[in-house]
């Protein structure tokens, strides 16, 4: 009776898994995490100290294909460093 039941749909043991939940969300290939702090370095001392330095945009430019270049091997490298960078002291050998 139960295999005339699944015949229609999908059983529950074969639903599809779909890659926007398995997969880590990426923005312009980086951590959402990672563009908000360098956006919001950017802006204060853009803002802080004046519009002539203009060079921390070309650093900003610099950092965000660095944190690219990592994380496109592992999409939560970064998550897992700041985590080790606070218990660093716990993790030392």
């Amino acid at each position: 009776m139960d295999e005339n039941k699944n015949v229609q749909g999908a059983s529950w043991i074969h639903l599809p898994i779909y890659r926007s939940l398995t997969e880590y969300i990426l923005f312009m290939d980086v951590p959402r995490s990672c563009i908000v702090w360098n956006v919001g370095a950017a802006l204060l001392i853009l803002l802080t100290l004046g519009l002539s330095y203009w060079y921390v945009l070309s650093v900003n430019v610099v950092v965000h294909f660095a944190v690219r270049y990592f994380s496109m091997e592992d999409a939560q490298f970064f998550e897992c460093f700041s985590r080790y960078w606070s218990k660093r002291d716990y993790y030392s050998t």
